[in-house]
This record gives structure tokens, sequence and C-alpha cells, in this order.
């Protein structure tokens, strides 16, 4: 159990780490992004040390945060072929 614990803390380090790498204030809405990806961490609680917590509870599913809209970008326009005569 101590093993599988440990792996699924180190995955976490890992995707937060990732996540924060790709905020940069140069690309438009990166942080953003990032945030909304870190949001349900950020907002952990976690329970007590040697707490079972209700441990035999069936914990509800946390909703997921609302990321921001992404825009597509602007289509490019068509130009008009050539008339070949």
């Amino acid at each position: 159990m101590r093993a599988a614990f440990l792996a699924a803390l180190a995955a976490l380090r890992d995707y937060a780490t990732r996540v924060a790498a790709h905020a940069d204030p140069d690309v438009p809405g990166s942080e953003a992004v990032s945030a909304a990806l870190l949001a349900p961490l950020a907002a952990w609680e976690s329970r007590p040390a040697g707490s079972n917590g209700g441990a035999t509870d069936v914990p509800e599913a946390p909703s997921a945060p609302a990321a921001p809209p992404v825009e597509a970008p602007p289509e490019p326009e068509e130009e008009p072929l050539a008339d070949p005569a």
C-alpha cells in the first residue's frame, strides 16, 4: 500500500510541475489554463495524519473546475483561383 501511495504522490508532483511549466506570460491564456488545471490540487484539503476520515464511506467525486474558453485561431481567407485562360 505504501508503494502505491508513493507512486501516486510522485505522479501528482510530476503533473503539477508539468502544468506549472506550461504557464507562459507571453502565450495568451496559458496561465489561465494552468491555473484551471491546478485548481483541484490547490483546493484539496487533506485529513489529519492518523484519521481514517470515514474510510468506509465512498467519497463524492469533486466537480471539475470551469476551464476558461479557448478561442480558435481565425481561419485564413481563401484567395480566389486565378483564371487559367
